[in-house]
């Protein structure tokens, strides 16, 4: 799902994964926010996106709620990338972390 997320956001997989920039950081609560909804766990959404653990992923995605609800563009960006099917097509940020999976 990552690979779509940065298609639709112009934006490369590793900058929305490694980024500290807060329009960066957003896009990546996005895509936590994404995940989330298609059935993964937090744990494993935060395994999955390098080294945080599932508190920031809860905190991130409750942040980016919070912005859909009063950002217009970024209720539109959310509405195009929630139309992302699930195809379960993880890429990991770290190789080691994909093999636990």
């Amino acid at each position: 799902m990552i690979s779509e997320v940065s298609i639709i956001t112009g934006v490369p997989e590793l900058v929305i994964l490694e980024s500290r920039k807060n329009p960066i950081c957003e896009i990546r609560q996005l895509y936590w926010k994404l995940m989330r909804e298609h059935g993964y766990f937090y744990q494993e959404i935060a395994r999955l996106s390098g080294k945080r653990n599932h508190a920031t992923i809860i905190l991130g995605i409750r942040h980016i709620d919070g912005i859909i609800k009063t950002d217009k563009q970024m209720a539109q960006l959310w509405e195009q990338i929630k139309k992302i099917e699930n195809g379960r097509k993880i890429k990991c940020f770290d190789k080691r972390q994909c093999e636990k999976i």
